[in-house]
């Protein structure tokens, strides 16, 4: 089947271009006139579109806004930092969008990507019939990685059209739904890691330990945690994400797009010295522990401190589900549930 892909970046984008056109009815396509969609075909079209405007209706019209990674302000914030051309590949039948692969061109890396990059989470197809997911991998542009694509997604469609393989790096989560309290939640856990948080958490007690909930001063906050992770990484191999100030500017967008999603720091403070900064990102029920910085050179056990205050947190306010996102960190395993991300590759 992979002979009979037409890339569309050879064709004349700048108007809708016929799916007769981009796959024709020979016997390397039969694949397409078999899906239960060869009578619709003659009336599809496709369009790539890169107005910001244009992009924002199709996005709108067609994100479950279920998490916070479906938000049009949350991938607006990514897009606002680093600048990457939109090209949102639309199928219509006459002027009706049907689907919408919403991607973008990463001139770094020269290489396609979803819309807000590798960053993103949770990634799906839009599309109004499963179908259409085939017409989307016989035109995709190349080379193109689609990171962190739900477990939920049609792979058996895929496959054919390029490599799929679970991302190294899971999704952490834990279930909230019928947690009254944070020691009904801990008698959940390995008597080991229950230990290690109760330990941890009543050590920094002891220390003198003040937690305080930043709602306003945000971007002096997050000034602050980005300074704190550059410093942290200033000595290791691997450097830091924000040594790249485009995503120093992803973060502050984050921080003013905010609305739809609301957004707050958890700072821990001992003898004055910050201690740690975690930002903490809620959209519906879901509490996501999205970015954070720990002085565990001079705190040991602090990490563990702000996972048990997060998670109280979260129950207190009655939220149903802590995301702490993907990769493990040598810690997440230990406190959280996984599920599996995966990545569709496909070379020039």
């Amino acid at each position: 089947m992979k002979e009979s892909v037409i890339n569309i970046q050879t064709l004349d984008t700048t108007q809708a271009v016929p799916f007769t056109h981009l796959i024709p009815d020979t016997s390397a396509n039969k694949h397409f006139y078999k899906n239960g969609l060869s009578k619709l075909i003659p009336r599809l079209t496709l369009k790539v579109h890169s107005d910001i405007e244009k992009c924002f209706d199709l996005w709108d019209r067609f994100s479950p806004k279920q998490s916070l990674f479906d938000l049009w302000d949350v991938r607006y914030s990514f897009y606002q930092g680093l600048k990457y051309r939109p090209h949102f590949y639309t199928i219509y039948e006459g002027r009706k969008a049907l689907g919408v692969l919403p991607l973008w061109y990463n001139s770094d890396e020269k290489c396609f990507e979803s819309f807000g990059g590798w960053w993103i989470e949770g990634n799906s197809f839009f599309v109004a019939d499963e179908h259409l997911v085939d017409f989307f991998m016989a035109t995709l542009p190349t080379p193109v990685k689609i990171w962190s694509l739900k477990d939920d997604q049609p792979f058996d469609r895929l496959k054919p059209f390029g490599k799929v393989e679970p991302d190294v790096d899971r999704n952490y989560f834990k279930n909230l739904e019928g947690i009254s309290s944070i020691d009904s939640l801990l008698n959940g856990y390995k008597k080991k890691d229950r230990h290690h948080l109760k330990v941890d958490f009543q050590r920094m007690q002891n220390y003198g330990v003040t937690a305080e909930i930043v709602e306003k001063n945000l971007q002096g906050t997050l000034d602050t945690l980005l300074s704190m992770n550059q410093q942290r990484f200033s000595k290791m191999e691997v450097k830091s994400t924000f040594e790249d100030i485009r995503y120093k500017e992803v973060f502050r967008q984050l921080v003013k797009n905010s609305g739809i999603y609301d957004v707050k720091f958890m700072v821990a403070k001992i003898q004055k010295r910050i201690a740690a900064i975690d930002m903490v990102i809620t959209y519906k029920d879901i509490y996501y522990q999205f970015l954070g910085v720990n002085d565990t050179k001079r705190f040991n056990g602090i990490g563990n401190y702000m996972v048990y205050v997060e998670l109280e947190d979260a129950i207190t306010n009655g939220f149903k589900m802590v995301d702490c996102l993907q990769e493990d960190h040598s810690w997440k395993h230990r406190f959280f549930d996984s599920q599996a991300r995966f990545i569709f590759e496909r070379e020039r």
